[in-house]
């Protein structure tokens, strides 16, 4: 379906050329290539990550609490998941949570509403819920292997002791694999969670994600897919098409400038970005104009061929600015041939 069928099926301003800006749901772009597959392909992954909230009244007693061995450690839950302390002043919790892109950061709108709805006295004590907002991941075999991001499995890698990296099979149980089904006719798929085990196969040692850049992991599923991506391995040139699939979270975009592009703000589910490529100066990555936000890690980066060539790590501080209608900024994409390398991805059935 062309776009102007689109503006006329689905009540939406025109879309502006690709490569200017956009999030859209698949069904508002049709340049997707291989869309069905790339699509069937994307799964969403929710790392299971909670808050601990301590808010106190004055600065003295937060460095007193913030004295006790081990309060400012991280800790695992036996069942799955992690909990991450927070400890604030009252009045630097409330400076934080005033500040309006406070919604941009995940974990952090979390703590803001868990505060306001809880925290009556001070001292306080509160937690929340695990976070609502997730990442991305795709899958590259038929036996249920898929890439993500390293920061997105680091709760599974530190939790196993593996910043050091690892090519042991162990059992990851802080992370949450959604998978996509089509119902009927629907334009675009459900999303429902894998009861199997996730279990984390590869990952690269902490320096070497840090700061090099290759931010990636590899892990499987007890699932069969019904789709997988291919890679394509050949350098990558400046002015390359690409598409970046997977599920931003909210952005900053003002109202007007939402329905100018011809789309409703980002909210989880998935959404299509398109850009060329701007930079391959990096060895271990390169740079795009498609549009992309929290959530998009671990996004597939696919040509027109609908082979993946990359996956999303990160933005330029420019990409996280308010922006009405041109997109200014670019993304941080992972090149797939040093994921294919480094974790020697070609000894994969």
């Amino acid at each position: 379906m062309n776009k102007l069928l689109l503006v006329l099926f689905f009540g939406l301003t025109p879309i502006l050329a690709l490569g200017e800006e956009g999030l859209f749901a698949p069904h508002q772009d049709s340049s997707l290539p291989n869309s069905r597959n790339t699509i069937g392909a994307v799964i969403r992954v929710r790392p299971l990550i909670k808050f601990d909230i301590r808010v106190f009244g004055s600065q003295e007693e937060k460095e007193i609490y913030e004295k006790i061995p081990g309060i400012k450690d991280k800790r695992f839950l036996a069942g799955g998941g992690s909990v991450w302390p927070t400890i604030a002043t009252k009045a630097e919790i409330e400076v934080g949570c005033a500040d309006p892109g406070i919604s941009l950061r995940p974990g952090l709108i979390d703590i803001c509403n868990v505060y306001r709805a809880t925290c009556t006295s001070l001292p306080c004590h509160t937690e929340t819920g695990f976070l609502k907002d997730s990442a991305t991941g795709f899958f590259i075999s038929k036996q249920g292997h898929f890439l993500a991001n390293y920061h997105v499995a680091r709760e599974c890698i530190e939790r196993l002791g593996r910043t050091g990296g690892s090519e042991v099979a162990q059992e990851c149980p802080d992370l949450e694999i959604e998978v996509p089904e089509w119902i009927g006719d629907s334009l675009e798929p459900v999303y429902h969670k894998v009861a199997g085990k996730v279990m984390l196969l590869r990952n690269l040692s902490q320096a070497e994600w840090k700061p090099s850049g290759n931010d990636f992991a590899l892990l499987k599923i007890e699932y069969v897919p019904k789709a997988f991506l291919a890679f394509d391995l050949v350098p990558i040139k400046s002015g390359k098409k690409v598409w970046a699939i997977g599920f931003p979270a909210v952005t900053r975009r003002p109202p007007d400038a939402l329905r100018s592009v011809g789309y409703s703000d980002a909210n989880n589910s998935l959404r299509v970005s398109y850009g060329k490529v701007t930079d391959v100066t990096s060895v271990s990555s390169f740079q795009a104009d498609a549009d992309g936000v929290h959530g998009n890690s671990g996004s597939p980066v696919v040509d027109e061929n609908g082979k993946c060539i990359g996956i999303f790590r990160d933005g330029t501080p420019e990409a996280n600015k308010l922006r009405a209608t041109q997109f200014a900024g670019e993304v941080m994409i992972a090149r797939i041939s040093e994921a294919y390398r480094l974790l020697r991805l070609s000894n994969l059935p």
